[in-house]
């Protein structure tokens, strides 16, 4: 167990740090790698270095030592931290294009990878019933459905009216557009991704109540056979209502 200022790490604690990585869709595979690598590196400091009072170097060596596929950016420490509400309340505000504002406030409350809001078509979206069909196979994962919430309703109804919009893809964004939403959405020194808003659904969720194998079926992470194995409420009825208990009325959009 290493001690350094006022905080400690366990194996305990990091075995629930990489936990919270999956909420991010990383692989048994990968997580595992990392896992090695992190117990490595910090049997090194153990050797060389007094441990007390090294947190922030600690903290940096882990940083440099991990690149993360999703983005080179992010560091360890504030992937684990991630992203407050009042964070993605001002990340939404930060932007100024309806289909900006569209498009993070869709990745906010549905938890989805940002390749899946993007292919997102117009024929999937029941807004009457406020749901978004998707059928994205990818390997073993797959996402059935996802839902908004009567504030993304009325920002898409609007959106898809003002533009007379029937079918296709609903966003058709270039790689520069999506950095420049991204880096006006960010402030200061917060950093905000998809992949981060993705991880603040899924820790939202989770922290206000949702069954955690909700929160996996809507992330793509289990299917809905086993959804339905597992949680016996699986109908779309059953599944909004657990959804709106959280973010029918989050304010976070």
């Amino acid at each position: 167990m290493l001690k350094y200022t006022n905080s400690i790490v366990s194996l305990k604690a990091l075995l629930q740090a990489f936990e919270r990585l999956k909420l991010e869709g990383l692989s048994e595979k990968s997580i595992s790698n990392y896992k090695n690598a992190l117990a490595k590196l910090l049997e090194f400091l153990e050797e060389k270095y007094d441990i007390q009072g090294l947190k922030q170097s600690i903290m940096q060596e882990i940083g440099k030592y991990y690149k993360w596929k999703q983005s080179s950016n992010i560091g360890i420490h504030q992937l684990l931290n991630g992203l407050t509400k009042e964070d993605v309340i001002k990340g939404f505000h930060n932007l100024f294009k309806e289909e900006d504002k569209l498009f993070y406030a869709i990745l906010t409350i549905t938890g989805l990878r940002r390749g899946e809001a993007l292919s997102i078509k117009i024929e999937d979206i029941d807004l009457e019933n406020r749901v978004i069909y998707l059928n994205l196979i990818r390997r073993t994962k797959r996402v059935y459905f996802v839902f908004i919430n009567s504030e993304v309703k009325d920002m898409l109804e609007e959106y898809i009216n003002k533009h007379s919009l029937s079918k296709g893809i609903l966003f058709k964004f270039s790689n520069r557009r999506l950095r420049y939403i991204f880096r006006m959405a960010s402030y200061e020194n917060k950093k905000v991704t998809a992949q981060l808003l993705r991880k603040f659904f899924a820790t939202y969720s989770i922290e206000n109540g949702t069954n955690p194998l909700i929160v996996d079926f809507l992330q793509g992470r289990v299917s809905f056979s086993i959804l339905t194995r597992h949680y016996l409420r699986s109908s779309i009825k059953s599944l909004r209502k657990e959804y709106e208990k959280v973010w029918g009325k989050s304010g976070v959009i």
